[in-house]
């Protein structure tokens, strides 16, 4: 299920203001027609323009869907059958993986597939573009940065995938399971939360990634992404 961003104020980030000014600048002199420039002189120009792309948006993926964390783990990664012609990986890094057996990224989604209760979210996907004026080394940056503020225990895995070169773009999947600090092995991470024990049961999963279950709106935690991925662009 994809939840779009309807409800949410429109926040975009000003590289992708500046950067739509820079090609329409470019547009104006590279037109299919002369144009008279404000010191008179005469210019043809010829039509070359290319918007940026911003976008971000949240999506859910359950077994009751027929989706795996597994297979969604192998695709950001460009792993197993998806390593092959589709757009490039560049990096994928995970943080937040809980001990007890669990500290690999990969086995950790298997056993979400493995353990997590069948009409369970096996995974959360927030998929968001990069701005392309910043290189690769300030985008990897600015995905862990971002991360670290949005979901600050929560398991999760991200790649960046090189969009051709013109749409860089992160794939950030995350477990809405936060540690508590108990330690739990594969099976009793995923099973159901003991509130008055917590030790004795799973991992419990946070109110706050809840939305409404009809219609298109998202919950008040995907707007509050959106815009904390906007002010953290304007400020790479």
């Amino acid at each position: 299920m994809t939840i779009t961003h309807r409800a949410c104020r429109l926040v975009k980030p000003l590289w992708l203001w500046k950067s739509a000014l820079i090609r329409f600048s470019h547009f104006l002199l590279r037109r299919g027609e002369t144009a008279r420039l404000a010191g008179g002189s005469i210019v043809n120009t010829h039509i070359d323009l290319h918007m940026a792309d911003y976008h971000i948006h949240m999506s859910n993926g359950s077994r009751k869907g027929g989706q795996s964390a597994a297979a969604k783990m192998d695709y950001i990664s460009r792993e197993g059958k998806y390593a092959k012609g589709r757009d490039a990986r560049r990096i994928v890094e995970s943080m937040n993986m809980p001990s007890g057996g669990l500290n690999d990224p990969a086995d950790f989604w298997r056993a979400a597939d493995d353990h997590e209760r069948a009409n369970a979210r096996l995974f959360t996907e927030v998929e968001f573009s990069l701005p392309v004026e910043l290189d690769a080394s300030k985008q990897l940056q600015l995905v862990r940065d971002f991360a670290k503020e949005i979901l600050p225990d929560e398991p999760l895995s991200f790649a960046i995938h090189e969009g051709k070169g013109a749409n860089p773009h992160c794939h950030l999947i995350f477990s809405q399971r936060g540690l508590d600090g108990h330690e739990r092995n594969r099976e009793t991470f995923f099973k159901r939360a003991n509130k008055k024990k917590p030790e004795l049961g799973g991992t419990a999963k946070s109110r706050r990634f809840n939305f409404e279950k009809k219609g298109e709106h998202h919950s008040n935690w995907l707007c509050s992404v959106r815009e904390t991925c906007a002010v953290m662009q304007n400020d790479a």
